[in-house]
Parts: structure tokens; sequence; C-alpha cells
């Protein structure tokens, strides 16, 4: 290739590689907004379903064990509540689940929820109106990796999917899920992947 070709094409590709650096998204400010909250508020694309939770970490000098009568350890319990099987001491509860259905309340018994705990909820403090349009995608799916709970409405509108995705042992992960019709029928599901 003689010289006056590879000068036109060297200074033709430092403005591609100069815009193609541009479009990275910028994950690392993203990722530096991200922080552990308490409450959160879930959202369905519509805005027509909002799902509440709070996560509640109880004191753990307000962590008692409670022993059979051979003196075996059972279970935790805090304030007369006996906490979930898979909670220790430090780890979070959820103590709130509300859902909301084009502004009215969908009550969902507490037994499909308040024996959850070690669940987690990141919350991105970056508000989607400040992304712009050509990163929106990819901030989309910045926030689907984030542990915290989703709402969808169906297609046909009739019912609603909570998901709620929680770490596990050895790197491993388990998803809980919530379908929830209109008139407040409830199932709930957990399925999950082993890392050990």
């Amino acid at each position: 290739m003689d010289r006056r070709k590879f000068i036109g094409l060297a200074a033709f590709a430092t403005p591609v590689a100069a815009v193609a650096a541009e479009e990275e998204p910028p994950y690392e400010a993203w990722a530096a907004k991200i922080e552990s909250v308490l409450k959160f508020e879930a959202y369905s694309p519509d805005r027509g379903l909002i799902l509440s939770v709070e996560l509640t970490v109880p004191p753990e000098k307000e962590v008692t064990e409670t022993q059979n009568d051979a003196a075996e350890f059972t279970s935790y319990q805090w304030k007369n509540i006996r906490m979930p099987a898979d909670f220790t001491p430090g780890s979070t509860y959820l103590t709130k689940f509300q859902l909301k259905w084009d502004g009215k309340e969908v009550p969902i018994p507490e037994r499909f929820w308040n024996d959850l705990a070690r669940l987690t909820i990141m919350d991105c403090k970056v508000s989607p109106k400040d992304v712009p349009d050509k990163f929106g995608w990819k901030f989309h799916q910045f926030l689907a990796d984030l542990q915290q709970p989703r709402v969808l409405r169906s297609i046909e509108g009739g019912t609603a999917l909570i998901e709620w995705t929680r770490a596990e042992e050895c790197d491993s992960s388990s998803t809980i899920r919530w379908m929830v019709s209109r008139s407040g029928t409830v199932l709930r599901h957990r399925s999950g992947t082993d890392g050990c």
C-alpha cells in the first residue's frame, strides 16, 4: 500500500473509532448510582400496576432463638413473629407486599409473601428521562439485571406477573414468581439455579 492511501485510510478511521467509542453506554456512571434500598415501588410498563414492597432488617439484639423441648434450635423469632426458615440474624424480612391495579388494591394474602427472607432491592438512581434515546434499550437491559421486584400485565390484561430474583448459596439464584388475577387469585412459584 502506498503512503497516500495509508494516510487517507488512517485519517478516515480515526473519526470512526472516536464515534464508536462515544457510542458505548455509560455503564460505570450508571453502576455508580446503584444503591441498596429497603422500600421500593415497581411499575408495569403501562404504569397500570404498582407493586409496593418493604424489607425490614430486624435488629440482631431483638432476634431470639426458639428451641424445642430437647433444647434444640428450631427457628428465629422477632417481636413474637416466627421468622422464615431461611432467615438468619442480619438478613432481610419481607414486611410489605401490596399490589395496586389501575388504582385499586388487589389484596394478596400474607401467606404468599410473609415467609420470605434474604431478599434484596438494588435501585439505580438514574432517571430514564436523563438517558439518551440511543442508550434507552441498553439502560433497560442494565436495570433488568438488578435484583429488584418487577411487575408485568398479561397481554390479555387479566393477570399480573411479579418476579423477584434472590441470591442463593454457591453463586446460585432463585426466582420467585407470583401470578395474580384481577379478582385476587394468587399462585406462587419458585425456580432456581444450582451453583454448587
